[in-house]
Formats: C-alpha cells, sequence, structure tokens
C-alpha cells in the first residue's frame, strides 16, 4: 500500500510539474524552411563538370508539429529523377536539432546533427563526412552549400539559392 501511494505521489508530482513547464516548440528557430521552394542548383558531376538543374520542395510541419518534413524532386539530364525527404526535429537532450535525410538513390538515411544561429544553419552529417549549411538571406530566400569532406579538408559540391514560392 506505500508502495502505490509513493508512486502515485511520484506520478502526481511528475504530472503536474510537465503541465506547469511550457513545451517548447522542436522546430524553433526553422520556420524560415517552411512553405513550397524552388532552388537554382549547381553541382558536380562524376566527370568534375558542372550541371545545373531546378529542384522543388514542400516543407510543411509534420507528426503533430514536432518534425519539419521536407520533400524535394529535381531531374537531372542523363542521371534521372531524385527525391528527397529530410525530416527534422530538435533532441532537448542534445541541446541541438537532428536531421535525417532519406533519397531514393540511397539505401538508408543519412543522420545529421545541426546547430542554428541566428544567420544560418549547420549540419553535420554523423560520420563527419557530409555538411551541409544554410545561410538566411531574408524572407522567403536563403542559400544551401554541400559540403563533402575530402582529406580533412570540406569541398563544396552543390550551390542552391532557395526561394519560397508560396507559404
Amino acid at each position: 500500500m506505500r508502495r502505490a501511494l509513493l508512486c502515485l505521489a511520484l506520478a502526481t508530482s511528475a504530472l503536474a510539474s510537465a503541465q506547469e513547464a511550457p513545451k517548447a516548440d522542436p522546430l524553433n528557430g526553422l520556420e524560415f524552411l517552411l512553405g513550397n521552394w524552388e532552388s537554382k542548383e549547381k553541382t558536380k558531376g562524376q566527370d568534375g563538370k558542372e550541371i545545373e538543374f531546378t529542384l522543388k520542395g514542400k516543407n510543411a510541419r509534420t507528426l503533430d508539429g514536432r518534425y519539419l518534413e521536407i520533400k524535394e524532386e529535381f531531374e537531372i539530364a542523363g542521371a534521372g529523377k531524385f527525391a528527397n525527404l529530410i525530416l527534422m526535429t530538435f533532441d532537448p537532450r542534445l541541446g541541438k536539432h537532428r536531421a535525417w535525410w532519406f533519397s531514393n538513390r540511397s539505401r538508408a538515411p543519412i543522420a545529421f546533427t545541426a546547430v542554428k544561429t541566428e544567420k544560418n544553419f549547420v549540419m553535420t552529417s554523423d560520420d563527419d563526412r557530409m555538411r551541409i549549411t544554410y545561410d538566411i538571406l531574408g524572407d522567403g530566400h536563403y542559400k544551401a552549400v554541400v559540403d563533402i569532406k575530402q582529406a580533412d579538408k570540406w569541398e563544396p559540391t552543390t550551390f542552391a539559392e532557395y526561394r519560397r514560392t508560396s507559404k
């Protein structure tokens, strides 16, 4: 009986604490990514030549607002269609954002840990081989650079300029 009363008291205390503390928005600081987007991009092909393409994306909150879902599609002449699905959230244990990038061209997602500042958002893959830097230029406008680590040096491979087409 004592044990049951102790458990009930602890549960009631935990519930009261949870109700008192406002829940932080897991996407705090990532609102700049919401909406429909078009991006003019340049990347390096396997032969080292520059390739230009246009990406279209739709970014929205999902799973009760706990995640930001980024859906992107584009086509590269001679290489076919590409599709990306990126899920982002905030991990309070780490005090950082987390992301998982799924692609129709890969077998498993790439996991990222990210840091947000006033002017940018930098995601680094958990294996420290890829980095994506988002530079916030204004409402509805940002640039992104994808870097790949080559012999302990970051090498830019893709340059993108995103413009919101609708909210």
